[in-house]
C-alpha cells in the first residue's frame, strides 16, 4: 500500500489517477483529491545558490516538499533541480516562481515529469481546449487569450540512473 500510495503520480491513459487510502465517510469529491504528488523540475536556479535548502523553499511554495534530488552538475542534468511536491491540482499549473535568493529576484520555470492531460489554454490537469470551460467562455465573450500554457510544460524523463533507482516513484500504469 506504501508503494502504491507513495510511487505517485499514477496516470492511465495519460490522465491523472489519483490514489488515496479509504476512509470511511470520503467521497469522491472529497477536498483531498484536490492535491497530489508530482515530479517538478525547476530551472534557471543560479548555479551558486542551487541547494536543498532553496529546493525545499520553493517546494514549499508549490504546496509542500516530499523530496529534492539535486543532480550532478557535470551532466545537462545539472542545470536543474528534481522535486517532488504536494499539489493543489484543482488550480492551474503554476509555469514559474519569483524567487528571492539574498536580495536577488530570479524567476524560476517549472515543468513537470509525466505530466498528465493539461489544457494549454487554461493550465487545469484532466482538461483540453475542446472540454475547457474558461475557453468557451472567453470564445463567446471574445476575450479569447493567447495560450499561456503550451507542451513546453511537459519535462524529458532523463532521469540518471542513479536517481531513476533511489526513487521509482513516477509511474504510468
Amino acid at each position: 500500500m506504501d508503494s502504491i500510495r507513495l510511487g505517485t503520480p499514477w496516470l492511465y491513459d495519460r490522465y491523472l489517477l489519483n490514489v488515496h487510502p479509504w476512509e470511511l465517510r470520503l467521497k469522491s469529491d472529497s477536498v483531498v483529491f484536490n492535491e497530489c504528488n508530482m515530479w517538478v523540475q525547476v530551472w534557471n536556479v543560479p548555479l551558486h545558490r542551487m541547494s536543498g535548502d532553496v529546493a525545499r523553499k520553493i517546494g514549499q511554495a508549490l504546496g509542500g516538499t516530499i523530496d529534492v534530488i539535486i543532480p550532478g552538475n557535470g551532466r545537462k542534468e545539472g542545470r536543474y533541480t528534481r522535486l517532488k511536491v504536494m499539489m493543489n491540482i484543482s488550480k492551474p499549473l503554476p509555469r514559474g516562481k519569483l524567487i528571492k535568493l539574498r536580495g536577488d529576484t530570479t524567476w524560476v520555470e517549472l515543468r513537470y515529469e509525466n505530466l498528465p492531460c493539461v489544457c494549454f489554454y487554461c493550465g487545469i490537469l484532466g482538461l483540453n481546449e475542446k472540454t475547457c470551460v474558461q475557453r468557451a467562455k472567453d470564445i463567446r465573450s471574445d476575450t479569447l487569450k493567447k495560450d499561456q500554457f503550451g507542451a513546453w510544460l511537459k519535462a524529458e524523463n532523463r532521469v540518471a540512473s542513479a536517481d531513476y533507482q533511489r526513487h521509482k516513484g513516477v509511474h504510468s500504469i
